[in-house]
């Protein structure tokens, strides 16, 4: 009965299942259904190994079903490095690019050493629609500091977690995504000393366009955290803070911010809002949180 459905309904009925390895084995029950799962098991291609990368390549040599899946449905690259850490991955992949030139979004996880001007040459070129960037438990690095890279204009959201950075290696990076409007800068190891500061202090000049500011950096500055938020302004409109820092920061988004429809609060700053309104009893001690826009408004009247 199942295989008498629609591919449409197919596809939608696949997206509940809760692992891919419970529709591969659906797949696996007659050519039909076979068929109907290959869009929603390739929306996300994940490498880790140049075996796994030299067997796709195979396949999609040969054109046929697979090539034309591969070609329209997946969105989703994600590049994990388990053999020696460093950039290689990269280079095996660049003869893949071309088979999926609808990937929207980009993981790069596990490297070591991951040369920016490597990753933007590489990676973000290549890839017309490539809107969404996350960069997991890395370590960047920059190959000089004087080149300038061709600006990617096309990618507007970027996440960094967990992801260590001298200061010239993440203003390379930044520099050339200038259309970026969402960026996530969350925890690392802080092993760079003052990098995550400069991160943030060029990040209005580099960024302009951003809407979207979630910060988990530990010790940051806090003028240069306040004069973030003062030269985006109005335009944010989501704002997500984790900081040790306390009065000063939350005045400057009641001063500053004041087209934030949605914020997030943790560490320092749930503290200091304790001391100025009661949004969240005193004793239960929250770890974060969250004002809607009514809330923010009476924050602002205080």
């Amino acid at each position: 009965m199942l295989a008498t459905l629609p591919s449409e309904l197919l596809c939608h009925i696949y997206s509940f299942l809760p692992h891919p390895s419970h529709i591969n084995q659906v797949s696996l029950t007659c050519r039909s259904l076979y068929s109907s799962a290959l869009p929603t098991l390739y929306s996300t291609v994940i490498l880790s190994f140049r075996t796994h990368i030299r067997q796709l390549e195979k396949g999609l040599s040969h054109g046929g079903l697979l090539s034309t899946i591969v070609r329209h449905y997946t969105k989703t690259l994600v590049l994990t490095c388990k053999q020696s850490g460093h950039h290689r991955l990269i280079q095996d992949v660049r003869s893949l690019l071309h088979h999926v030139p609808g990937v929207q979004s980009l993981t790069l996880t596990d490297f070591s050493q991951l040369p920016i001007e490597t990753i933007v040459h590489t990676l973000f070129h290549p890839l017309p629609q490539l809107s969404n960037v996350s960069l997991r438990y890395c370590n960047l690095v920059s190959a000089s500091t004087t080149t300038t890279l061709k600006a990617v204009p096309f990618i507007h959201r970027l996440e960094v977690y967990w992801t260590d950075f001298p200061a010239d290696a993440m203003a390379t990076l930044l520099r050339a995504l200038p259309s970026l409007t969402h960026i996530r800068l969350l925890a690392n190891h802080n092993r760079h000393v003052m990098a995550n500061t400069h991160t943030l202090a060029v990040l209005p000049t580099l960024c302009p366009a951003i809407t979207d500011l979630d910060l988990g950096l530990q010790e940051i500055d806090e003028q240069t955290l306040v004069h973030c938020l003062q030269s985006y302004g109005a335009q944010l409109t989501h704002l997500a803070l984790c900081s040790h820092h306390g009065e000063a920061a939350l005045t400057a988004i009641t001063q500053y911010c004041l087209g934030v429809r949605h914020l997030a609060m943790r560490g320092g700053l749930v503290a200091a809002l304790g001391r100025l309104h009661p949004f969240c009893p005193r004793q239960s001690k929250p770890q974060a949180v969250v004002l809607d826009q009514d809330q923010l408004q009476q924050l602002r009247s205080l």
